[in-house]
């Protein structure tokens, strides 16, 4: 209970620093996140404000760089399956 308690209050003082502000420009129900260095491995997904975690109201990508994922967006689908 402390440490869900500890963990959540972690949460919401992160989405507050790193949402919050840029919240009222998201226009979108999709969201990719590139992350750098160390934000790698946060669980942006279990950010929360007061109305719940941002995986509530966003489906949530994570590209590991924007080229990557610039790249990703200019190559066109496959229908080719890579094993």
């Amino acid at each position: 209970s402390v440490l869900s308690a500890a963990t959540r209050r972690h949460l919401r003082e992160l989405y507050e620093q790193l949402v919050a502000p840029v919240r009222a420009a998201l226009c979108t129900h999709n969201l990719v996140i590139v992350p750098h260095g160390a934000l790698h491995y946060l669980p942006f997904h279990a950010l929360e404000d007061a109305g719940g975690a941002l995986i509530d109201t966003y489906t949530i990508s994570y590209a590991p760089s924007a080229d990557v994922f610039r790249l990703c967006q200019v190559r066109p689908p496959s229908s080719e399956i890579a094993l």
